[in-house]
């Protein structure tokens, strides 16, 4: 009888997945890192006129993430499959809720913000609208209109979106920036469009998945528009402003029509930018050419 020779076993730890690869090259053509200075695009002159702006060195990337959302804006749990009424469970509703709270809170050591309070006339006192006309910059150290340049060193704690909107935003010439080079402003493009139950549903995942930044992060020196995702809970508003450009940083506002996206003493959303914007977008089916 004839024996097979074993196969000799792999030495050494296995290799880790991704390993040594780079960023993906975003959908505007090959990632390359940020200079120190770059050229923007500007959207108003035919043929195209470059206008050099301070563009930031190649930022951080992402950290790992853990669920953060606000215990008490927590979906509901599916009743159990006996078809009991929700309220009737095998275990305590001391358990449940000490259950639900290491889930929103356990074994993350990433420093969280406070949980917002809800400010139940956002919503009403705008005449019905949702989107502000133009975005508040607040912040904007190059003076070129892009706002806040300085990464979170939080990750926000945000209420369970119960109805959302998006909106487009479009660069405009505002003037010249200080330093030289155009100031731009991001003016809306039409009206808000509200968000299927489907998607609002996607979104209040998607909030969950936003990054703090560390290490360096390739970008691409281009200009596109900015999306607004705006959602209400109970009255209160909150907007989350991505960059269809770039390295799709993502700025937050907790009342879209008078914070700055990014600025300071804000509840819940935090200051400075947060990434993940290229998965949001995507998984709200929203971004270039959409």
């Amino acid at each position: 009888m004839t024996t097979r020779p074993r196969r000799p076993r792999p030495t050494g730890p296995a290799p880790c997945p991704g390993a040594g690869s780079l960023r993906p090259a975003l959908a505007t053509g090959v990632s390359t890192p940020r200079p120190p200075g770059g050229l923007r695009r500007s959207p108003n002159s035919a043929p195209p006129v470059i206008e050099p702006v301070e563009i930031p060195a190649a930022r951080a990337g992402p950290r790992p993430r853990c669920r953060r959302r606000h215990l008490a804006a927590a979906r509901p749990e599916p009743p159990p499959p006996s078809g009991r009424p929700i309220g009737v469970r095998a275990s305590s509703s001391a358990l449940v809720l000490a259950m639900a709270t290491a889930l929103v809170t356990g074994g993350c050591g990433t420093p969280t913000a406070a949980g917002p309070s809800v400010h139940a006339g956002e919503a009403s006192s705008h005449a019905g609208e949702v989107c502000p006309p133009r975005l508040p910059i607040g912040e904007d150290p190059g003076g070129h209109g892009f706002g806040t340049e300085s990464a979170a060193q939080e990750l926000p704690s945000l209420l369970n979106p119960e109805t959302a909107w998006v909106c487009r935003y479009d660069t405009m010439m505002a003037g010249r920036a200080p330093g030289g080079g155009a100031r731009y402003s991001w003016d809306r493009a039409g009206p808000a469009r509200l968000l299927d139950a489907a998607t609002t549903a996607e979104l209040a995942d998607a909030v969950d998945d936003l990054t703090l930044l560390e290490g360096e992060q390739a970008c691409t020196a281009d200009l596109g528009p900015r999306w607004m995702i705006v959602y209400d809970h109970g009255g209160d508003l909150t907007g989350m402003v991505v960059d269809d450009y770039g390295c799709h940083d993502v700025r937050l506002t907790d009342e879209p029509f008078s914070t700055a996206p990014g600025a300071s003493g804000q509840e819940g959303t935090v200051e400075g930018i947060l990434g993940g914007g290229a998965d949001l977008l995507d998984r709200l089916g929203l971004g270039s050419g959409k």
